[in-house]
């Protein structure tokens, strides 16, 4: 527990712009680090689904980069059905990605064919941004 401490105390500073912990984390992709804050932190404090200015929580960063991150978010609890700001889902950030990986781990948890359809504000579906990336 005393290992687990210096890191739930990253947590602490949380401002209007997100969890700084989990977001330096998924910038620098250090997933360890990330694993660890989530495992460690008292659950009030892992803020999985607080969005940053942008409206994008960190499972929608883990989407586009890493699906090791983005499972370790799912478990600690992240929504699975969330959306920005811009109306786009993980499926919108992992296909803009190209991130196939998580693609399928989003199907995996539970995302189906009615996920797929659902258009953001530019009324561009999951597909459509595969396809423009």
């Amino acid at each position: 527990r005393e290992r687990c401490s210096p890191l739930a105390s990253i947590q602490t500073g949380v401002s209007r712009e997100g969890s700084p912990g989990l977001r330096r984390c998924m910038r620098l992709r250090r997933l360890g680090t990330l694993v660890l804050l989530l495992r460690c932190s008292p659950p009030a404090l892992r803020q999985v689904n607080l969005p940053n200015l942008a409206g994008a929580c960190p499972a929608h960063l883990a989407a586009a980069k890493s699906a090791d991150a983005l499972q370790a978010l799912l478990d600690a609890g992240a929504p699975l059905r969330a959306r920005d700001r811009n109306k786009q889902t993980l499926l919108h950030h992992a296909a803009r990605a190209g991130l196939v990986d998580c693609l399928l781990l989003l199907l995996d948890r539970g995302m189906g064919a009615a996920d797929l359809d659902i258009g953001d504000k530019w009324n561009r579906q999951p597909l459509h941004w595969a396809v423009l990336n």
